[in-house]
């Protein structure tokens, strides 16, 4: 089991905890990835709660000779985000996104996707506040999910059919969306693929509607 400690395994969700703190919406504070937040850490810290959960695998492990190693490596542990002192968190174990109360640790809501989310979600506000949270899994779409009820706005599928594989095992999309979501100026991107012979491609959808603004396609062997 992998202990989530807020003052050890994830520091930055720590200057969350107060009601005037910055949010840290998505996997490195920004669009950007800058792992960059203007707030200071309190000088004496103590732990608040802590949970546990599974311990993660490696998508892609590490295999004697083969020639390109592992394609991912950052997803062996959890890629919380917190937004208005809400913490929420993915899990490729059992395809779950929990909200959990920051100043308490109790689970508000838990979502089901159809495949593992192994990296962060991310977040934004909508034009009436509301918090809107997308993940992107291993069955190849992206979600929008309502950050306040855990009930879904709406997906997109980003694999170029319904084809499926396994992949250690579990069952996957022959293309998963096997990263973090970038959310900017009312836009998500995503990307599905793994290995660039059997093709991927990048999305840029609107980030409140899920309408698709364009994509770069460079499938080879989808059709």
């Amino acid at each position: 089991m992998t202990k989530i400690k807020l003052w050890l395994a994830f520091p930055v969700i720590l200057i969350c905890l107060s009601g005037n703190a910055e949010d840290w919406p998505q996997e490195g504070c920004d669009a950007g990835r800058t792992n960059h937040s203007d707030e200071e850490l309190a000088p004496n810290l103590h732990l608040q709660w802590q949970r546990n959960y599974p311990a993660l695998k490696l998508a892609s492990p590490d295999t004697p000779g083969l020639r390109y190693g592992s394609r991912i490596i950052n997803d062996h542990f959890y890629h919380p985000i917190v937004i208005d002192s809400t913490l929420y968190i993915a899990s490729p174990v059992d395809y779950t996104l929990r909200a959990l109360d920051t100043k308490t640790g109790r689970t508000l809501w838990t979502w089901y996707a159809e495949g593992p989310i192994r990296l962060a979600p991310a977040g934004k506000k909508d034009a009436q506040g509301n918090v809107l949270i997308y993940v992107a899994s291993d069955d190849g779409y992206l979600y929008s999910i309502d950050g306040n009820s855990g009930s879904l706005k709406w997906k997109h599928r980003g694999a170029f059919s319904d084809r499926k594989i396994i992949g250690q095992n579990h069952l996957i999309s022959t293309w998963p969306a096997r990263g973090a979501p970038v959310v900017k100026d009312n836009r998500v991107y995503f990307g599905v693929g793994v290995y660039s012979f059997m093709g991927s491609s990048i999305y840029c959808l609107d980030a409140e509607s899920g309408t698709k603004i364009w994509a770069s396609d460079h499938s080879t062997l989808h059709r």
